[in-house]
């Protein structure tokens, strides 16, 4: 996909769908022309031209999902779907400018993951507390798939694949309940620090905006996410910090 390390398989443009709900957080309804709602306008749209254009489907997924999702927030139904059918004509069109390709890619086989999901759950009950170490899927999933024993229906990939696709069967898997549990108690403790009267609406469209953001990390993480790419670790603490740093502004912290 590019040179950098960060990003060398389309679907690391999940990066950029995981971002979207902030975009959105700066556009104002009816529409006015600033510099900053061009900004984020430019940027949601970018965002959502690359998932598309690398054909990623966890990245439209997450997109969709994400900015759905925040638009439920502002409790504005007809708004709300307004926008969404607007977004999906958007990648409607980008897709025909590309020949339908990520169409074509929606209508085949979504159970390719199935096997290293088995691997990875196998894994886990060899060794459910601690897991098996850091990086130990790569190494050890060949051995705890037999792919003669795989139903027809289940398309199976034989290249060698370092992470499970599912952040956390991953966890299971190399750090057993520990490790997941640390990487819940992460996601989950921002959220019940939030204040429920949020002293302005900027502050609490940020707020939902960072909420959206982690919920379409969370998303992702159950098809594709591994810590072993190096932005899934930077979006992750920087969504958390975002969360948190709402939270402390309508607090009252300045």
């Amino acid at each position: 996909m590019s040179r950098l390390t960060a990003f060398k398989v389309p679907n690391d443009v999940v990066f950029f769908a995981v971002w979207l709900p902030f975009a959105l957080a700066f556009l104002e309804w009816p529409p006015q022309i600033f510099w900053r709602g061009v900004l984020a306008a430019a940027a949601y749209t970018i965002g959502l031209a690359l998932a598309v254009v690398y054909q990623s489907r966890v990245a439209v997924l997450t997109a969709l999902t994400g900015s759905a999702v925040f638009f439920a927030l502002q409790r504005q139904a007809k708004r709300s779907l307004a926008a969404m059918v607007l977004v999906a004509c958007g990648v409607v069109l980008v897709d025909a400018a590309f020949g339908f390709k990520l169409i074509g890619k929606l209508q085949a086989s979504w159970t390719s993951r199935l096997p290293l999901w088995l691997a990875a759950w196998r894994m886990f009950l060899a060794s459910p507390w601690i897991g098996h170490g850091i990086g130990s899927f790569a190494l050890r999933s060949p051995y705890d798939l037999d792919p003669a024993s795989l139903p027809a229906w289940i398309a199976f990939d034989p290249r060698g694949i370092p992470w499970a696709h599912n952040l956390y069967l991953e966890m299971l898997a190399e750090l057993g309940v520990l490790g997941l549990s640390a990487l819940l108690f992460l996601m989950a403790f921002p959220l019940g620090k939030q204040p429920k009267h949020p002293p302005t609406s900027q502050i609490e469209r940020f707020a939902r905006a960072a909420g959206t953001a982690l919920f379409a990390f969370a998303l992702s993480a159950f098809f594709e996410l591994s810590l072993w790419r190096q932005w899934v670790g930077l979006a992750f603490f920087l969504t958390i910090g975002c969360l948190t740093a709402t939270n402390k502004t309508q607090e009252g912290a300045p």
